[in-house]
């Protein structure tokens, strides 16, 4: 399995993933900020890169790691921590969360592999493979369309760790649909929670 995680510093989800995967898959981490977490020197399966992901270069870079590590650069799991320095204004805040949410996606789209279901007899279990953080504004609606009309499922989660009164929260998108996708998902309210099963997730 093949993970990308954007907005990586500290390094708490690069932990989490790697504890999941066991070392038995690939790790790419990008923040502009240098991990506090300590990667094991014989952890060959995770990589870092230092940058703005915004950029072309810092995507090359990525690109160019998953093509050595994997042959393919094909990637299984999106995961998009990134956020913007919060400023108080509104309007400003949910406009630079937006377009992180869609760089992440355009990323993503460009690069998952194609979506397989947990059981190939079951209509509704479809694996995770796009999550991203969003400051909640008045696109959000049309974000959460758009999302639907690319993935099968489509889940708002605020985690247990977020205040009540926080903006925070993530799309949770499992199930690229293929081809040409119509605006159709099912979805969730903010208390909804992703389940694990053999070390992946699926809705």
């Amino acid at each position: 399995m093949t993970i990308v995680d954007l907005g990586a510093a500290p390094g708490g989800w690069i932990q989490a993933a790697d504890q999941v995967l066991g070392g038995r898959g690939t790790i790419v981490g990008v923040d502009l900020l240098p991990l506090h977490t300590s990667i094991p020197q014989n952890e060959a399966s995770i990589r870092f890169v230092q940058g703005d992901f915004t950029t072309p270069a810092v995507q090359n870079k990525v690109k160019q790691i998953l093509r050595d590590s994997t042959g393919r650069g094909e990637v299984d799991l999106v995961v998009s921590d990134m956020m913007g320095n919060v400023t108080g204004n509104m309007l400003r805040d949910g406009t630079i969360s937006l377009e992180l949410c869609e760089t992440a996606l355009s990323f993503a789209l460009a690069h998952l592999a194609p979506s397989t279901t947990a059981d190939p007899t079951s209509k509704t279990a479809h694996p995770v493979q796009f999550v991203v953080k969003h400051f909640t504004s008045a696109a959000t609606s049309d974000l959460r369309k758009r999302l639907a009309s690319l993935f099968h499922v489509v889940k708002w989660v605020k985690p247990h760790s977020s205040r009540k009164a926080s903006r925070e929260g993530f799309f949770v998108c499992a199930g690229l649909r293929p081809g040409n996708p119509k605006p159709a998902a099912s979805s969730s309210g903010p208390d909804a929670r992703p389940s694990t099963e053999s070390g992946d997730l699926f809705f």
